[in-house]
């Protein structure tokens, strides 16, 4: 079968929830069929290398530019048509012609789109597609507005409610809707589709993650894209309300906030005692290697969070607010220590700081959850039996 994948990123190299999910997506499918990928690209230092490793995968492989900085101003014009500001700004002319020509040359059985805003593509042509929505972004952008002020607030709720009629759009139009957990599909089904979401859960690579004995005292982490809502709300929380107070238990802790694009206030962080900021680093595991504890404190309850995956598959603690865990399997779930408030989360990291049997029980249980449900193959294979029927 030959699919026509659409991506919003390059999926390579895979070091971001969307692009993770999209890599594995296309390098499972592509053993079964000819997978030509069509992607915007922001054309960064590392994309000739993204473009080679994708190759190796892909039987075609096009792109079009795509300057993200510009394309968040240009959504904006959105507003003047009422229309939602994500999808106004992934609208190409290029790309929408790059799409047409690749419909002609490659004659692709199935679209698969990455994203409802990716799905427009196919939906404007009114062609047979698949949409992998990962997350609903209306709910993103509602929790979003829930937690702004002022225009941003404005913003937010507006575009929550213009994605939201986009993305029933796309779902009554689609043949299958895919949702990276069943909080997401529970979510997708309240705005009353009709494609039945299909849930396929994300996978973690354990050649890649795999526990290292090189853990430092007292060091905890925090791992994501930096200059993305809820994770600059996460820092920025946990530093200046829970952080001082584990300062204050343990003198000699350190903490780290590792990730791409840190925005102003990220940066500003490290001038608080014990916390340090490193930015745009190539690798997460060095400092994965190093952590005692990796802590998520995010107060968003929006998809499914890779960073979870990624430190249990590394032999980690993780103390987690509630939100961070909805949609795993409850195995995974059992291996995290959930703490929704300051206290609870300064008295967690503090316990477990303080009990080495505590640790070993909970890298025990992390590491069988995640070898049992976290294969991307076998997460993958409904969705290859689900190809082979059409």
């Amino acid at each position: 079968m030959r699919l026509l994948y659409l991506t919003h990123r390059l999926p390579y190299p895979p070091n971001r929830g969307d692009k993770i999910r999209s890599h594995h997506f296309i390098k499972e499918l592509s053993k079964h069929h000819d997978v030509m990928l069509l992607s915007f690209d922001e054309s960064s230092s590392d994309s000739k290398e993204s473009i080679q490793e994708l190759n190796k995968i892909c039987v075609d492989l096009k792109t079009v530019p795509m300057n993200y900085t510009f394309s968040k101003a240009k959504g904006l014009l959105a507003l003047l048509f009422n229309k939602s500001i994500s999808v106004f700004a992934f609208q190409s002319r290029r790309f929408f012609n790059e799409f047409i020509k690749a419909l002609a040359l490659f004659k692709p059985d199935i679209v698969i789109a990455d994203s409802s805003v990716m799905a427009d593509y196919p939906f404007r042509k009114e062609i047979f597609y698949y949409a992998d929505f990962m997350d609903v972004d209306s709910e993103k952008w509602h929790q979003f507005a829930q937690k702004s002020s002022r225009f941003l607030k404005w913003i937010y709720a507006y575009e929550s409610k213009k994605l939201k009629n986009f993305e029933k759009l796309i779902s009554l139009k689609a043949e299958k809707v895919f949702l990276v957990s069943e909080t997401e599909k529970k979510r997708l089904s309240e705005i009353e589709i009709n494609s039945k979401p299909f849930v396929i859960h994300n996978g973690i690579d354990l050649e890649k993650f795999s526990p290292q004995e090189q853990c430092q005292k007292n060091s905890l982490l925090f791992t994501g894209v930096l200059d993305y809502l809820p994770n600059v709300d996460a820092v920025i929380w946990f530093c200046k309300n829970i952080w001082p107070q584990i300062k204050q238990k343990v003198p000699d802790a350190q903490f780290k906030i590792v990730g791409a694009n840190p925005t102003k206030a990220v940066k500003r962080l490290k001038s608080i005692e014990g916390v340090v900021v490193c930015p745009n680093v190539p690798s997460v595991q060095p400092f994965m290697n190093e952590a005692e504890i990796c802590v998520l404190p995010i107060r968003f309850s929006i998809g499914l969070q890779n960073k979870l995956l990624e430190a249990l598959a590394m032999g980690k603690p993780v103390v987690a607010t509630s939100g961070v865990t909805q949609g795993v399997h409850p195995d995974i779930q059992a291996a995290v220590v959930v703490a929704n408030k300051e206290e609870e989360f300064v008295a967690s990291v503090v316990e477990l700081l303080k009990n080495p049997s505590k640790k070993e029980t909970l890298k025990t249980k992390g590491l069988k959850a995640i070898k049992e449900h976290c294969d991307w193959e076998k997460n993958l294979s409904p969705l290859i039996k689900l190809l082979s029927k059409d």
